[in-house]
Formats: C-alpha cells, structure tokens, sequence
C-alpha cells in the first residue's frame, strides 16, 4: 500500500500544475485579449483619485505668495480709484452737456417764439416791413377782368 499512496501524491501534485497552468493559460489570453481596456480604465482610476484627493485635501493651495497677493490688492485698488475718478468726469461732463441741450431748446424755443410775434403783427417769415414794395390798392376795374363765379358747373 505504500507504493499507492506516493503514486495519490504524485496525481495529486500532477492535477494541481494543471490547474495551475490553465489559469495562467487563461489570464494570459483574457490580457491579450482585453488589455487595452485595462489599461484605459487604470487611466480613468488614477486621474479619478487624484482629482478626489486634491479636493479632500483639507490646505487649499494658495498660487500666489503674499507678495504677490499685496501687489494684485494695491493694483485692483489703484484700478478702483481710477475707475471712480473717470466717474466723476463722465457726471461731470453729463451735467455740462445736460445744461448746453437746455440752453440750446430755450434758444429755439425763444426763436419760435419770436417767429409767432412776428408773424401775429403781419410780417411774413424772414421778410420785414422796410422791405415790402409798397402797391397801390388794386381792384377789380382797374385789371379789366371779371368777376368768378362760384359756382363750379359750366354755364351757370
């Protein structure tokens, strides 16, 4: 019986390294097979926990120094009071343009005023009484015509 049982180990052994050497068969073919897509996804993993670590992490990252950052305050300042100062010019030069359009419709307003004197006391528009010629009263007799009838049908 004892030559049964070191021949038990020996199959035992035997179907052991068989098993073995079929699932490496078989993970060396499903690599080969399957590889790139292994590959892509330990991409998308590595750059997925990197991504959530940055933002785990509990110091934000500050890009600037305080240098850096004093120098961007006293620009963004100076840039404020610059901004304030063109402002105060734009209001400025509004209130003055605002007070040249009154000015300008009062002188028109005056104009047309005038315009309506003029033409209440008998004047035509841009013409003034030295320069109308002087006629003497014309009648009916005196241009030899007759007088129109007002009615507007022919032979009435």
């Amino acid at each position: 019986m004892g030559d049964l049982f070191n021949v038990e180990e020996i199959l035992a052994e035997e179907e052991d390294a068989g098993f073995l050497e079929h699932l490496i068969a078989t993970g060396t073919g499903f690599v080969s097979s399957y590889g790139w897509f292994f590959l892509a996804g330990g991409i998308a993993l590595y750059f997925v926990w990197k991504n959530y670590r940055i933002q785990t992490s509990g110091a934000p990252r500050n890009p600037l120094s305080q240098k850096e950052l004093a120098e961007f305050q006293n620009k963004e300042e100076a840039r404020q009071r610059y901004i304030a100062k063109l402002q105060g010019q734009y209001e400025k030069d509004a209130v003055v343009r605002s007070d040249k359009i009154k000015q300008m419709e009062e002188e028109k307003k005056k104009a047309r005023l005038e315009e309506l004197e003029k033409l209440d006391t008998g004047n035509k528009l841009g013409t003034s009484k030295t320069n109308l010629p002087v006629q003497p009263n014309s009648g009916p007799s005196s241009k030899g015509s007759k007088p129109k009838s007002n009615s507007l049908r022919p032979g009435q």
